[in-house]
């Protein structure tokens, strides 16, 4: 795969277009790029039941 077709597959799949993308599917080295909407998620996830327990005023006040 040269650089040139793999900066072509990042726009083909309409990703994040940067040279540090493009030397990473270059390389082999592709990374996980989260939209803000998924780190939201998984962050609502994640804490929730951590503020359970160290701070349980939150989640009434939350709803």
């Amino acid at each position: 795969m040269s650089i040139g077709s793999s900066y072509k597959e990042l726009q083909l799949k309409r990703e994040m277009l940067s040279a540090k993308a493009v030397k990473d599917l270059y390389l082999g080295e592709d990374a996980e790029v989260y939209s803000l909407s998924h780190l939201i998620s998984y962050h609502n996830e994640t804490s929730t039941e951590e503020l359970k327990m160290e701070h349980p005023e939150t989640l009434l006040r939350l709803g």
